[in-house]
């Protein structure tokens, strides 16, 4: 297995990033008030936007978990030691990438949420 300089550390905040989501997305759904959820995820969405639904919070959660995995692949840095034989960890994030953009253009799709 294959170590990275800054692992620990990158796991610890992304784990922070994660539960500090997933605390804020129970809270939207208890609450049926979602700011914090997307001050955290988004950087702030106008409620006029987006109304609240709860399938939109859901989606809210996984795009933070989401963000959170992405934020520990690029806090890690780069790996110590020598390469594995079969080591393809790109495909996965290029997976990832392409349903990220996806998701976007289906999001702009004048699909009713009601």
């Amino acid at each position: 297995m294959r170590r990275y300089r800054f692992g620990r550390i990158a796991t610890l905040f992304a784990a922070i990033y994660v539960a500090a989501v997933v605390v804020s997305g129970v809270l939207a759904l208890a609450t049926g008030e979602p700011a914090l959820l997307r001050e955290i995820v988004t950087g702030g969405w106008d409620p006029d936007f987006v109304p609240y639904t709860w399938r939109v919070e859901l989606l809210m959660v996984a795009g933070g978990v989401l963000q959170g995995w992405a934020y520990w692949q690029v806090l890690r840095g780069r790996p110590a030691g020598t390469r594995a034989v079969n080591d393809r960890p790109v495909r996965l994030l290029r997976a990832v990438l392409y349903l990220s953009v996806a998701c976007t253009l289906l999001y702009r799709l004048p699909i009713p949420v009601h």
